[in-house]
């Protein structure tokens, strides 16, 4: 007796755990997004009221109330994302906005198992994207858009973007270096947006083609009419 009831306690401890019910994991899910999607708006929030009056991680200042709408959080986490990363820094929230995006449409979706390695190399070839459209705009933006009118912490670009653009420029000169960014800028796009530089250059060319012959098309009908009235 005391042998069944051993083999009982095992087999009951090795048993796997029962699964959650469905209701609670599309809950756990909306509670997820709906966490993410507050995070995006403050941080979007944070971003746009950032002000160099406040306090922050690259100066020390006292100041009677914030004017960033984060609050001291806000202004410290604005103050150290610009500071890094420059004007380019708004490229993570178009990410979060699309991720939660994309979240949305996806939060009562069902996982299917087969496609979960492809689902990980896609976000793998997002990510790196998303790194190069990051790497390529901190070094355009620290080498040609530094006389742009915009509150920042350091310079433009930030302290990478500054890094960047001194190496690139350094390595292959002004002009070089320029258009290597925008190649990167452009890769990290195609990567990012899984964008076809092939077919846009088809689609732009056919739209155009179809521009012309309309407008041929309308001015001959034009002289046709006139020469009808004559």
């Amino acid at each position: 007796m005391s042998n069944t009831n051993e083999v009982y306690q095992r087999n009951r401890k090795s048993a796997p755990a029962a699964p959650l019910p469905n209701r609670l994991l599309v809950l756990l899910r909306e509670v997820r997004w709906m966490v993410f999607a507050a995070f995006t708006v403050y941080f979007i929030l944070v971003m746009a009221t950032y002000s160099p009056l406040d306090p922050g991680w690259s100066r020390s200042v006292t100041v009677e109330r914030f004017h960033n709408l984060g609050g001291y959080v806000g202004a410290r986490i604005s103050d150290l994302v610009l500071f890094i990363f420059g004007f380019s820094a708004w490229w993570f929230s178009f990410a979060l906005l699309r991720l939660v995006w994309r979240s949305y449409r996806h939060l009562n979706h069902e996982s299917h198992p087969a496609q979960e390695d492809a689902h990980f190399f896609d976000k793998i070839i997002q990510i790196a994207g998303f790194v190069f459209i990051l790497i390529g705009s901190m070094g355009i933006e620290s080498l040609r858009l530094y006389s742009m009118k915009v509150a920042l912490p350091s310079v433009h670009g930030g302290v990478l973007g500054e890094l960047i653009g001194h190496l690139s420029a350094r390595a292959f000169g002004f002009t070089g270096a320029t258009l290597l960014l925008l190649l990167i800028i452009a890769l990290g796009l195609s990567l990012y947006f899984h964008l076809s530089w092939w077919q846009i250059a088809e689609n732009t060319g056919t739209l155009i083609e179809n521009t012309v012959e309309f407008i041929r098309k309308k001015y001959t009908d034009h002289e046709d009419r006139k020469l009808g009235e004559t």
